[in-house]
């Protein structure tokens, strides 16, 4: 017996039943200790510090790798610190994430500034 799934065109969203069993999706999530900086920016203001990186995990396959993130304060430039690109409640983690494009490094640039210059909402 297949399994049921369902695919999403430009046009509709259809539900079919396949024949053969899928494959399971390729483990990509990024190993927070095998990382390098291809861009690190500090911004500061008024109301504190926050740094805008943009990461290369070698292993992770979405996006190519690459990981536009915020972090509160001045972040340490170590390599050997583990950074972990999800969300975490114990604070270790990025406060937000954008696009690994121009784009998204220039949004992640101005809410680190608003941030900084008008503290955090």
């Amino acid at each position: 017996m297949g399994s049921i799934m369902s695919r999403n065109c430009p046009t509709s969203t259809y539900i079919y039943q396949s024949t053969t069993p899928c494959d399971p999706a390729p483990a990509s999530a990024p190993d927070p200790e095998n990382w390098w900086a291809l861009r690190i920016q500090p911004v500061s203001g008024i109301a504190g510090t926050y740094t805008v990186m943009m990461l290369q995990y070698p292993d992770c396959t979405n996006f190519e790798g690459r990981k536009v993130l915020v972090y509160p304060g001045a972040a340490k430039l170590d390599a050997k610190v583990p950074r972990d690109p999800h969300f975490a409640d114990d604070g270790s983690g990025p406060i937000a994430r954008f696009p690994p494009d121009d784009e998204g490094w220039r949004n992640a640039l101005m809410f680190a500034e608003m941030l900084a210059n008008l503290g955090a909402p």
